[in-house]
């Protein structure tokens, strides 16, 4: 499904990276909570107030099929 959605590291943020998968597979912020484990965190992390842990990210990497170093 990925590949339907060129995530091309270079000129995009983890953030911005994270917005698209989550808008591409019809989740949002409280989906995100689920996949991490803390809802408080995904919506600091949605607004820009937190950034994305390497635990965090290795789930996401799981979630999305993707590799880790792009939350990163």
């Amino acid at each position: 499904m990925i590949e339907e959605y060129d995530l091309d590291r270079d000129g995009i943020t983890p953030l911005e990276a994270l917005k698209t998968l989550l808008d591409a597979n019809g989740m949002g912020a409280s989906d995100l909570g689920r996949v991490i484990g803390s809802q408080s965190y995904a919506s600091m992390i949605l607004s820009g107030k937190r950034e994305i842990s390497k635990d965090n990210a290795k789930k996401l990497a799981e979630r999305f099929k993707v590799d880790a170093g792009l939350f990163i």
